[in-house]
């Protein structure tokens, strides 16, 4: 929630502080912690939370992707990408824009680094 407004500090904070109080954490607080660091600008502490999942959902590889475009390692974020429309081939970064975030320079900035990462634009035309 504090991501949405614009507080991913706070946020990172907040999570760090949930870890600290149940060190026995599901999976889940990685991702939370993740995607805060993230919009926190950081992004290398970003990857290494998020891979240390043991069983991340397919959603976690949007935030990892647009992580790994901030790290400079492109070609592996079109990589956790492609993995991720594989699951989820309807996503697209138009999807992402719908967001109701308060704070929408996250979703933007979110948005073009998934671009980088490529995911598409919009959603696949239905066949018809």
């Amino acid at each position: 929630m504090l991501v949405s407004i614009g507080r991913a500090e706070q946020a990172v904070s907040q999570a760090r502080a949930a870890m600290r109080y149940n060190p026995r954490y599901p999976d889940w607080y990685l991702w939370n912690l993740g995607w805060a660091q993230y919009f926190a600008g950081q992004h290398e502490d970003a990857v290494a939370t998020l891979r240390k999942m043991t069983d991340p959902p397919n959603g976690v590889r949007r935030t990892l992707a647009a992580a790994l475009v901030q790290t400079g390692q492109v070609e592996e974020a079109r990589e956790v990408i492609r993995e991720y429309v594989r699951n989820e081939p309807q996503q697209s970064v138009e999807e992402v824009r719908k967001l109701k975030y308060r704070h929408r320079p996250f979703v933007e900035k979110w948005a073009t680094d998934l671009l980088q990462a490529g995911l598409p634009e919009h959603p696949p035309a239905e066949p018809g």
